[in-house]
Formats: structure tokens, C-alpha cells, sequence
């Protein structure tokens, strides 16, 4: 753990994926003593919630609509959500 603690001071934007190499143990392994040291990596995380600039935004058409009969109201997905 002590190793573990050096190699993160180090290099605190690796991950264990790559320490796991230098210290012959498994993923796992790394994973829960970094946990217990509670260390993590520090990289940019992901920011998926932000439109990107210049984005226009869709109102929601059917926010105050009482759907009341069926056949009211249709929807379709575009090809490119399909794709798996």
C-alpha cells in the first residue's frame, strides 16, 4: 500500500489499470487498495450533461396536453437511435 501511495503521488493521473502492471497484483486487487487509501485518479470526467454552444434546445410540445383517447398522440425514433 505504501508503493501504491508513492506511485500515486507520482503520477496521480494514472489509473490503477496501469499501476497493476508495476505491482504484479490483479485489477481488482488495485481497485480496492486505492479505495481504501481513497485515492482516485484525476483526469477530466465526462460532461455529457452540457449542450454543446450554439445548440438549439426543443420545447416539450405535450407537457400540458390531457392524453385522453388513444391514437392521440404518435412517436417515432430516428434511424440513427436504432443502431445497436
Amino acid at each position: 500500500m505504501r508503493e501504491i501511495d508513492c506511485f500515486y503521488v507520482e503520477r496521480p493521473f494514472f489509473r490503477m489499470r496501469k499501476g497493476q502492471k508495476r505491482f504484479g497484483i490483479n485489477r481488482k486487487r488495485a481497485q480496492r487498495l486505492m479505495r481504501l487509501l481513497g485515492l482516485k485518479a484525476v483526469f477530466p470526467k465526462r460532461s455529457t450533461r452540457r449542450p454543446a454552444p450554439g445548440h438549439k434546445g426543443y420545447p416539450y410540445l405535450l407537457r400540458n396536453l390531457a392524453i385522453t383517447r388513444s391514437d392521440q398522440v404518435w412517436a417515432s425514433v430516428s434511424a440513427h437511435h436504432n443502431q445497436s
